[in-house]
């Protein structure tokens, strides 16, 4: 019985140990800053690291305010939806997929690897830009004409943001950082976008303006962003 009762305690201490040795393992990808020869030379900025929490943190906040506003049976949970979509694609880009698949799967440094330098800078003020817009739709009433069209073209420059993950992901046949939540997210939010607008404002034609007028805005965006 002693020996039975000194093996189990031997194999749940094992368990234990693999299991926190697997945690570390995770955090240390979440934030620590690894350096290799195909790694963004901003990787390992304090501005790269303040942006991962504080997407991770926005990711965190967003999901909270959508299930409050789920419990309290609130119109404004779908105005709050682009914002919970948008945050949860940045904490994917930034901190899931290199805690999950790497630090290579790193939004900056797949970018990198794959011929593109994307600055730490020129991310927040491309992400922030987007935050606003995501906002703004909280002035509107949901039920209103006005909040379809801005959330239809909201949700247009996201998913013109989706059409550039999945393509490249066709195009390579694997993952990048950002692509799950592009298909899973943004492309029906997208589509709700359109039934609203369609419901609403009775015209086809004017979704399909306001989806190329989004894609137009995301590219200009960050071109502005790049320029200046």
């Amino acid at each position: 019985m002693k020996l039975y009762s000194r093996t189990l305690v031997t194999w749940s201490l094992h368990v234990e140990s693999n299991l926190m040795t697997r945690l570390a393992i995770i955090f240390s990808l979440l934030f620590a800053t690894t350096a290799w020869a195909d790694a963004n030379p901003d990787i390992n900025s304090e501005t790269v690291a303040l942006m991962e929490w504080l997407f991770l943190a926005l990711a965190v906040g967003s999901a909270l305010l959508a299930g409050f506003l789920k419990v309290r049976s609130s119109p404004y949970l779908l105005s709050a939806l682009p914002l919970f979509t948008l945050t949860l694609h940045q904490a994917e880009e930034y901190v899931l997929a290199p805690a999950l698949f790497g630090p290579s799967y790193h939004f900056l440094n797949w970018a990198f690897e794959v011929g593109l330098y994307v600055s730490a800078s020129s991310v927040v003020w491309v992400n922030s830009v987007g935050i606003a817009s995501t906002l703004i739709i909280f002035a509107f009433r949901p039920a209103s004409k006005v909040f379809a069209i801005v959330f239809l073209f909201v949700s247009a420059t996201l998913v013109a943001n989706a059409a550039f993950h999945l393509g490249v992901a066709t195009l390579q046949s694997n993952y990048n950082p950002g692509m799950v939540t592009s298909l899973l997210l943004y492309i029906p939010l997208h589509l709700k976008g359109v039934s609203l607008v369609i419901e609403r404002a009775q015209s086809f034609r004017v979704a399909v303006a306001l989806t190329i007028y989004g894609f137009i805005a995301h590219f200009v965006a960050i071109l502005l962003v790049n320029i200046l």
